[in-house]
């Protein structure tokens, strides 16, 4: 597999994942990026240190 395949096989379980629990009646209310003071690096090489995690909190109703 090649390194565009894996990257879009990431985006369409995210895709997927996020369909699913629209069906179920629930909507994203607001995106938070969570910083990481104290990330370890990871050992890989030509990559990027992921510092923050996104955060997508779920509500039934956009109102709350």
């Amino acid at each position: 597999m090649d390194e565009m395949s894996e990257y879009e096989c990431v985006l369409s379980s995210w895709s997927r994942a996020s369909d699913e629990r629209e069906q179920d009646g629930w909507i994203v209310g607001s995106t938070l990026v969570w910083r990481k003071l104290n990330a370890i690096s990871q050992p890989v090489r030509g990559r990027l240190p992921n510092r923050y995690e996104s955060i997508f909190p779920r509500v039934k109703q956009r109102t709350y």
